[in-house]
């Protein structure tokens, strides 16, 4: 479960660098990205609880379950759906 979440969590960031509404190099924060979205607001809730799940996984004392994977990935059609 955790090798998908990080799996879905690398799918979305590469596609919202094809589709030029962020860029992706490794000094970059959730928050820049967050802060691209700004012109893209449809998408900006959904990465944003996709990026708080993962970061309570990676970074916090969060432990990996079910019930977050299903709400965090629950908008990826919306993040992933876009048209290049």
């Amino acid at each position: 479960m955790e090798a998908a979440r990080f799996a879905a969590h690398a799918a979305v960031l590469a596609r919202l660098t094809r589709d030029g509404l962020s860029e992706r190099r490794v000094a970059r924060t959730h928050g820049d990205v967050l802060r691209d979205l700004r012109a893209a607001p449809a998408l900006r809730g959904p990465a944003r609880r996709l990026f708080r799940e993962v970061e309570r996984v990676r970074f916090g004392a969060g432990q990996a379950t079910q019930a977050g994977f299903e709400a965090a990935t629950a908008d990826l059609p919306a993040l992933l759906g876009r048209a290049s």
